[in-house]
């Protein structure tokens, strides 16, 4: 399973839109990290305005609600 990190807000952000993913780069502090966009570009933003998205290795679909992936369907 590949973690991903989905935007929930993207109130005061340029280029950057609710529901985008990001993938972790290196922390920065507690509350702070470097995340890569979909365009490999650095970004720096606040765990509290992303959740944890998964997906499934074999399909590389992220799985739903009801933790069933595109392959399992």
């Amino acid at each position: 399973m590949n973690l991903f990190y989905r935007l929930k807000d993207d109130e005061g952000l340029i280029e950057c839109k609710k529901g985008d993913l990001f993938d972790l780069h290196e922390p920065y502090d507690l509350e702070h990290a470097i995340f890569l966009d979909k365009d490999k570009r650095e970004v720096l933003l606040k765990f509290d305005r992303l959740e944890i998205t998964p997906t499934c290795d074999k399909c590389g679909y992220f799985y739903n609600r009801k933790a069933e992936c595109l392959c399992l369907r």
